[in-house]
């Protein structure tokens, strides 16, 4: 009794699962089009660069302003990405970009990663962040009021001032 069960419930799996497996489809490549013109920032007085490098340049913009940044035993990390959908059971997806470079030099101390959007955007730059530690010389580490002069002094003064109690430094 317990066989016929048993073989019945196989039957029927196989009954819903089979035509699943013959409807699939491999996924289909598509090339995605500039239909917009990225969007670039302006803000009048301020450089709100980062080494030179804006949002809205295009890799191999940015990728030749760092590298004069990043030399000699400078490491470079480039992360590719792409974008898919599935539409009506259909599996699309573009052709893979560069999404993401990293740059750092030869002790990580100075990092930058800069993030690109797929080619509809003309692969641009979108967000930039550099980091900067030093742990070879801490005494050459600036203070955090000279940081934040320098800070004030490229970008202007700050848009948001957050409550005291919810700042750290």
């Amino acid at each position: 009794m317990k066989a016929k069960h048993i073989a019945l419930i196989l039957i029927f799996g196989l009954i819903v699962i089979v035509p699943r497996a013959w409807a699939w489809s491999p996924p289909t490549p598509v090339a995605l089009v500039p239909t917009a013109k990225p969007i670039v920032r302006s803000y009048p007085g301020v450089t709100s660069d980062i080494l030179g490098i804006r949002t809205g340049m295009t890799l191999a913009q940015a990728k030749a302003v760092a590298a004069k940044h990043y030399t000699g035993k400078a490491h470079e990390n480039e992360k590719t990405s792409t974008i898919g959908t599935n539409y009506k059971g259909t599996l699309a997806y573009s052709k893979p970009f560069v999404a993401q470079v990293d740059m750092s030099n030869n002790d990580n101390s100075d990092y930058l990663i800069m993030k690109f959007g797929s080619d509809v955007s003309g692969n641009t730059a979108y967000e930039l962040r550099r980091a900067l530690s030093f742990p070879n010389n801490p005494t050459k580490e600036p203070t955090v009021s000279a940081v934040k002069e320098a800070l004030i002094k490229k970008y202007g003064p700050p848009s948001y001032q957050p409550n005291p109690a919810q700042v750290f430094w």
